[in-house]
């Protein structure tokens, strides 16, 4: 089965030779990733039902996806989850909405020069302004959008764990050094591509 994995991917690098690492990304990963990796969970709701709507759901997949890549659905659970505990640090000041698009530095002006189809993902799954020619959206892209959409669903009804339990802050190893944040290490077998931390240290 790992041979026949490795054939597959060395198949699709040949046939997206030209494509950026970043965009690279999103089909790599959806072929290591276990997205049943969670358990059935029934617990609290991470957040208050007024806060979950379509405009909330889209704007948490859009940093999921630019923030970890297309595939990485374990991952989006434990970037909800970091979302969830920073909402209840603040108080919910301000709306779940407005958090992640505060916080989320795949969704700032930047990132939205490198890779403008971010902000163009939608519920419907059509293909977003801007997405690369050299990428299958049809066939491959749009069926783990939607996948990533129910996961979504899933956790904010209360039916996926907490991945990162206490993690406030997600990013690279340059954050833990510079603030003396306690990392928090995932409880999935997936490797991760961003770090977890505790930033909020008593």
């Amino acid at each position: 089965m790992k041979i026949f994995i490795g054939v597959f991917i060395v198949f699709l690098s040949l046939c997206f030779e030209n494509v950026s690492s970043a965009e690279w990304r999103g089909i790599v990963t959806d072929v290591n990733t276990n997205v049943d990796s969670y358990a059935v969970y029934n617990g609290d709701v991470p957040i208050p039902d007024s806060e979950w709507n379509e405009d909330t759901k889209v704007w948490l997949a859009r940093s999921c996806v630019g923030e970890a890549g297309f595939g990485a659905d374990d991952e989006c659970v434990g970037i909800a989850w970091t979302y969830a505990t920073r909402y209840k640090i603040i108080n919910g000041n301000i709306s779940f909405v407005s958090l992640i698009k505060q916080y989320s530095s795949a969704l700032k002006s930047k990132s939205n020069t490198q890779r403008p189809w971010i902000k163009g993902l939608r519920l419907d799954s059509k293909i977003p302004k801007g997405w690369p020619s050299k990428l299958d959206w049809n066939n491959i892209h749009s069926k783990l959008w939607q996948r990533l959409l129910d996961k979504l669903d899933a956790w904010a009804s209360g039916k996926i764990a907490n991945p990162v339990e206490g993690a406030d802050h997600f990013g690279g190893p340059m954050d833990a050094n510079r603030y003396n944040w306690k990392r928090v290490i995932p409880s999935s077998n997936v490797v991760f591509r961003n770090r977890f931390y505790r930033s909020f240290v008593n």
